[in-house]
C-alpha cells in the first residue's frame, strides 16, 4: 500500500493536495491526514476524494465507522429554558436562566443540524463549547480555563462515548499555552501521548503492516514532526 501523509487539507490550491494527486495518479495512494477536522468528510466530497481512499487519525480513533442516520437537531437537544428558544439571529439560538443567556446553539445553515453549542456563566465568561461533525454527530468538546484559554479537548465516538481526551498548559519555555498530553481511550485501556508526533508515530505503526508498504510526505510535514529518533518510521519526500 502507499500512503501519504499531511495534517489536512480544504482546497484544490493546497499545496499538499497537489502533492497528492501526483502520487495518486501514478500508482493507488491513500491520502491520510493527521489533524482533527469535523468538516473533513465534506472538504473531500467537495475535492472528489473519495471517502474510501482516505485515512483519519481521529476518525480512527474516535472509531467513526459507522454515522447516525439522523443528523442531529435543535428539537433533540432538550435544553431546559426559563422561556423558550430567543432566535439570535438566522442560524442561533439564545436559552435563559433567570435572565441571563447561558447557551447559544449555532445550526448549519444548509441541513438545520446543530452545528456548535455554547455554554457561559452568568458574567458572560465562554465555558464551553460542543462542535458537532458535519456528518451529524457530537463530536468534540472544548473546556475553556480560568484564563480564558483551552483547557481541554474531549473528543467522542458517534454514539458519544469518550475517546481522546488533550490537555493544554502553559509551556514554561515560550510562556505560550500549548498541548501537553493526550489520552486515547480504546478497548485495551487509556494510552499517554506527550506529544503529537507521538502520536502520528503510533498511528503510522498501526498502518504499516507489511514490508511493501511505502509512506509519502511533503517536507514541511516532516519539518514539522520529528520522527528522526524513530528508526521504524520512514517517509519518503513527495516530490
Amino acid at each position: 500500500m502507499n500512503y501519504f501523509f499531511t495534517k489536512g487539507i480544504s482546497t484544490a490550491a493546497d499545496y499538499d493536495y497537489a502533492k497528492y494527486q501526483l502520487l495518486n495518479q501514478k500508482k493507488k495512494t491513500y491520502l491520510v491526514t493527521t489533524d482533527y477536522d469535523r468538516f473533513l468528510s465534506q472538504n473531500l466530497n467537495r475535492l472528489g476524494i473519495l471517502t474510501t481512499n482516505t485515512i483519519n487519525l481521529f476518525d480512527r480513533i474516535q472509531n467513526v465507522t459507522h454515522i447516525p442516520a439522523k443528523k442531529v437537531q435543535l428539537d433533540d437537544l432538550n435544553i431546559v429554558s426559563d422561556i423558550p428558544p430567543v432566535k439570535v439571529n438566522a442560524d442561533t439560538y439564545g436559552f435563559y436562566h433567570e435572565g441571563y443567556c447561558f447557551c447559544t446553539v449555532k445550526l448549519f445553515s444548509d441541513t438545520a443540524a446543530v452545528d456548535q453549542i455554547n455554554y457561559y456563566d452568568r458574567f458572560a465568561n465562554l465555558l464551553e463549547i460542543d462542535s458537532y461533525d458535519v456528518r451529524g454527530f457530537k463530536s468534540i468538546t472544548t473546556v475553556y480555563g480560568q484564563n480564558g484559554g483551552v483547557a481541554t479537548d474531549n473528543m467522542y465516538t458517534p454514539d458519544e462515548k469518550l475517546a481522546y481526551e488533550e490537555f493544554y498548559q502553559t509551556n514554561p519555555q515560550t510562556g505560550k499555552i500549548a498541548s501537553s498530553l493526550s489520552l486515547v481511550h480504546g478497548e485495551k485501556g487509556v494510552t499517554f501521548y506527550d506529544t503529537r508526533t507521538a502520536l502520528i508515530a503510533k498511528f503510522y505503526q498501526t498502518l504499516n503492516t507489511t514490508s511493501s508498504d511505502t509512506f509519502y510526505a511533503t517536507q514541511s510535514f516532516l519539518n514539522q514532526y520529528n520522527f528522526v529518533a524513530d528508526p521504524s518510521i520512514q517517509f519518503l519526500v513527495a516530490e
